[in-house]
């Protein structure tokens, strides 16, 4: 077994075009190129919705070599039936997947008694390879897939794969995964094989599972939607909080997912200047969030970066960046909801006020379906330009635990429900 590396920082994003019509709140707009489509096995099954994202990043460097993954994540709704979608978007060789599984999660890399399932590829087990930039969905297979659980997705890679296409905030997913001493272990249910631990999910892009009436909510942003400095496999971003209000309510919000589609530094505008060069959120829409399966809502929190950054974005520009996304989501029959961008300590006074003149916008444009006030749920009260010292984890940009649990509690639940009976998706990929 040769493990070249289990974790590495992004590096510049490279975009494959795919011609777009943009639909402007003035009118026609330009095309803005957007990532690899993804590709699905034939006879996919209707009402597959997404319980699980996380948006692919490239690399720096390394790969890996005859080891099996198992990679863990957290679902928000549960589902008769589950799939996997892979992703080698940023491969520059093509992936092949010796053997796959999915089981619900024990504890640390165990699975529970009864629960491992063999995955397929367009009907044959096993043995399936993906092209450098492109994605590949799994068949469904019959799992009982809780709501709010831990499922542990085992991949077996014989060969050697190159640059891996992950997902690590800063570094880290917040949640540790694990990588076998060698060979093919997807089958084991216990953790014996599994010594490694990384704190990247690899490859993985998505799980669904299949749940008649049910519908998604994506969470697009940076690194405050990602859960920077949130704690470690404790599922405390701010998505992960929505989603648990969400199964807490029960009834129609029970049928409600919430996908996280956020990237450390990403930027609306350009490819982030910092932190991975990661694709711009325009330029990233139409996978990481208009494509998922039953997705109906997305909930945008982006800008911070443009600010702050050494783009130096306006807040002209900013906001001309923001109609465009809320254009092209519209244009595939999604709601949007604006989030206001957060306060920090890092802003100069000539960035604050371009973040207030953004959020005044975003407040009174009536341009999204929705305002969600994240800026003034973590604000200081006696100031509203830093963020409260009792929601702030050090850095005085991104929130503690409780910040995040607070930005979701800024979430009014009712307006996520369908304006019509029924939880009619319309977006989606391979889940048609």
């Amino acid at each position: 077994m040769t493990l070249t590396a289990t974790r590495r920082a992004l590096t510049a994003a490279v975009a494959t075009l795919l011609a777009a019509a943009l639909i402007t709140l003035a009118g026609p707009g330009a095309a803005h190129p957007a990532r690899a489509a993804a590709r699905t096995t034939a006879g996919a099954a209707r009402n597959w919705t997404a319980t699980w994202a996380a948006s692919p990043q490239k690399p720096a460097q390394g790969g890996f070599d005859d080891v099996s993954l198992r990679l863990i994540v957290h679902t928000t709704i549960g589902g008769g039936a589950t799939r996997i979608r892979l992703s080698n978007e940023f491969g520059t060789t093509p992936l092949q997947i010796g053997a796959a599984t999915v089981g619900v999660r024990s504890s640390g890399a165990s699975v529970e008694p009864g629960t491992l399932r063999t995955l397929t590829f367009n009907g044959k087990q096993g043995s399936a390879t993906i092209p450098a930039g492109d994605q590949l969905t799994s068949d469904g297979v019959a799992e009982n897939v809780p709501a709010q659980s831990d499922l542990a997705v085992s991949l077996y890679l014989p060969g050697d794969t190159g640059p891996p296409t992950e997902h690590a905030d800063f570094g880290e997913a917040h949640q540790t995964s694990y990588i076998s001493g060698g060979g093919n272990h997807v089958g084991d249910q216990d953790s014996g094989q599994y010594p490694i631990t990384t704190t990247s999910w690899f490859y993985l892009s998505g799980v669904d599972v299949r749940a008649p009436g049910t519908a998604a909510v994506v969470a697009l942003g940076d690194s405050i939607t990602d859960g920077t400095h949130s704690t470690d496999n404790t599922n405390h971003r701010y998505p992960d909080w929505l989603a648990g209000r969400l199964q807490s309510a029960g009834g129609a919000y029970s049928r409600l997912s919430v996908l996280n589609a956020g990237i450390g530094g990403n930027e609306l505008l350009q490819t982030s200047a910092c932190c991975g060069a990661s694709p711009s959120a325009l330029d990233r829409l139409n996978t990481d969030v208009l494509d998922q399966p039953g997705a109906r809502d997305v909930i945008v929190l982006l800008g911070t970066n443009d600010l702050l950054g050494a783009h130096q974005a306006t807040a002209d520009e900013v906001i001309s960046g923001l109609r465009q996304l809320i254009s092209r989501i519209h244009a595939r029959g999604l709601r949007v909801f604006g989030g206001t961008i957060t306060p920090s300590g890092q802003f100069t006074a000539a960035e604050e006020t371009e973040r207030e003149t953004v959020n005044q916008w975003i407040t009174t444009s009536g341009a999204y379906d929705g305002v969600i006030d994240f800026a003034s749920a973590i604000a200081d009260p006696g100031d509203p330009a830093a963020i409260n010292p009792a929601y702030d984890s050090g850095d005085h940009l991104h929130p503690n635990d409780s910040g995040y649990q607070a930005m979701a509690g800024a979430v009014n639940l009712r307006a996520l429900l369908p304006r019509s009976s029924g939880l009619q998706a319309r977006g989606g990929r391979g889940g048609g």
